[in-house]
C-alpha cells in the first residue's frame, strides 16, 4: 500500500481525536465559571490554537488523498492502454504520454497510446479532474505553510506565557492575585495572536521572495510545508535553509531557552516552600495544603513543555536536512516527523484530563452527569418516602392520644 496514503489517514485519524479532545477543554472552560481562571485563558487560547491546527491537518491530508487517488487512477488507465493493441482498429485516435501529462509517471516503452472513442472521454474527464486536484493540492500545502507556521506559533507562544504566569503565581503570589486581570490576561492573548500572525507573515514574505513567486503555487516547497532543498552552489548563499534557521531560533530555540529556565526555577521554589512546611506540621497542614492544590497544575505544565520539546525536534531535523530525502524511499522519515509535529496539539488536552485535578474532576462530572442525576433522584424519593412515613407515624400518635 502507498506509504502516503498510510500516511495521511493515520494523520487524519490522530487529528480528529485531538480535535474533540481540544474542543472538550474549551467546552469545559466555557461551561464551568469555576474554571474561567486567569491561567485557563491561556489553556483556552492554547486549546484555539491546537484544535484549528488538527483541523487543518485533516483539511490537508483529506486533499492529498483525493490528489493521490485521481493520480493512482489515471496511471492505471494509462498503463491499461498501453498495453492494448489497437493497430487493427480503424477507429482511434493516438495520445502522446508526454504533451498528456508531463509530470505523471510513464509505463516504461510506452510514449504514446492509442485509444477509441469512449475510453479518450473518459481518459479525458480523469484528467481534468487530476489536474483541478493537482492544482488544489499545490495551493493548499503553499496556504497550508502559512496557516501552519502561524498555528504552530500561537500554541508555542501561549506555552511561554503559561510558564511566565506559572512563575509569577509561584513567586510572587500577592502581586499575582492582585495585580493580574483576565483583562490583561486577555490583552496578553491577544499581543501572542499578533505575534504568530507576524511569524507567519515573516516566513510567507521571505520564501516568497526567495522564490520569486507570488501566487501560492508550491514553488518555494518540497513536500507540503517543508521548504524545498537549497542549490548546492554555494554562491547561492542558501537562502532557504536561512529562512529555516530563522523559524527553527523563533518556534523552537528561543521558547527553549525560556521555558526550561523557567519551570526549573518554579521547581526549586516550590521545593524550598515545602521544606518550610515541614518545620511546623499541625499549624502550617492547611496552609501546605492550600499551596499544593494552588499549584497542581505545574506537573501539567512540565509535562506539555516535554512533548513540545520532544515533539517538534524531528521536525526541524527533518526540515534542515529535507535534502537527504529526497526520493520516495525516503519519505517516510518526513511523514514520521510530522505526525509527531501533529502529535503535540493532540495530546494536550490528554494532560490537561490526566494531570490537572479540576479538569479531571469536570470531566468525570460532565461524563457521570446522568449516573449522578439518577442517584440524585433516588436519594431525593427515599427522603420523600421517610418524610411521609414520619409524618404518618406523627398522625397516628396524635389520633391515639386524643382517643
Amino acid at each position: 500500500m502507498d506509504v502516503t496514503y498510510i500516511a495521511n489517514v493515520a494523520r487524519c485519524g490522530i487529528s480528529a481525536v485531538g480535535m474533540l479532545a481540544n474542543l472538550l477543554i474549551l467546552f469545559i472552560v466555557a461551561r464551568y465559571p469555576t474554571m474561567r481562571t486567569i491561567h485557563n485563558l491561556y489553556v483556552g487560547n492554547l486549546a484555539v490554537a491546537d484544535c484549528c491546527f488538527c483541523v487543518f491537518v485533516i483539511a490537508q491530508a483529506a486533499v492529498s488523498i483525493r490528489y493521490r487517488h485521481l493520480q493512482g487512477m489515471l496511471e492505471d488507465m494509462v498503463e491499461q492502454h498501453c498495453r492494448q493493441d489497437l493497430m487493427n482498429s480503424t477507429n482511434f485516435t493516438t495520445v502522446t504520454l508526454t504533451r498528456f501529462s508531463p509530470d505523471l509517471p510513464m509505463p516504461v516503452n510506452c510514449t504514446e497510446i492509442r485509444l477509441d472513442e469512449e475510453s479518450l472521454l473518459l481518459l479525458g474527464e480523469v484528467k481534468v479532474e487530476f489536474d483541478s486536484a493537482q492544482s488544489v493540492s499545490d495551493r493548499s500545502c503553499d496556504v497550508g505553510r502559512v496557516i501552519a507556521v502561524f498555528l504552530a506559533a500561537s500554541s508555542i507562544f501561549h506555552l511561554i506565557a503559561i510558564a511566565c504566569e506559572r512563575y509569577q503565581a509561584v513567586t510572587k503570589p500577592f502581586t499575582h492575585r492582585f495585580n493580574t486581570t483576565l483583562k490583561g490576561a486577555a490583552k496578553t492573548c491577544a499581543k501572542i495572536w499578533l505575534g504568530a500572525f507576524g511569524t507567519a507573515t515573516l516566513d510567507t514574505l521571505q520564501r516568497n521572495i526567495i522564490s520569486r513567486d507570488w501566487t501560492f503555487s508550491y514553488k518555494s516547497l518540497y513536500e507540503c510545508v517543508y521548504l524545498k532543498p537549497d542549490d548546492p552552489d554555494p554562491t547561492s548563499g542558501y537562502p532557504y535553509r536561512a529562512l529555516q534557521l530563522i523559524i527553527f531560533v523563533i518556534s523552537y530555540v528561543v521558547p527553549a531557552c525560556i521555558l526550561i529556565p523557567v519551570y526549573a526555577m518554579i521547581f526549586f521554589k516550590l521545593r524550598r516552600r515545602r521544606r518550610r512546611f515541614k518545620i511546623g506540621r499541625t499549624a502550617s497542614r492547611f496552609a501546605a495544603r492550600r499551596s499544593s492544590s494552588k499549584h497542581h497544575a505545574i506537573p501539567m505544565l512540565f509535562a506539555v513543555t516535554v512533548f513540545f520539546l520532544v515533539c517538534w525536534l524531528p521536525f526541524h531535523v527533518t526540515a534542515f536536512s529535507i535534502h537527504s530525502y529526497v526520493g520516495e524511499e525516503n519519505i517516510a522519515v518526513v511523514y514520521v516527523a510530522t505526525a509527531l509535529a501533529v502529535l503535540n496539539s493532540v495530546i494536550n488536552p490528554f494532560l490537561y484530563a490526566f494531570i490537572g485535578r479540576n479538569f479531571r474532576k469536570h470531566i468525570a462530572g460532565l461524563f457521570c452527569r446522568k449516573k449522578i442525576l439518577s442517584s440524585a433522584s433516588e436519594m431525593s424519593m427515599r427522603m420523600s418516602s421517610i418524610s411521609v412515613s414520619r409524618h404518618s407515624g406523627v398522625s397516628n400518635v396524635t389520633m391515639t392520644t386524643t382517643t
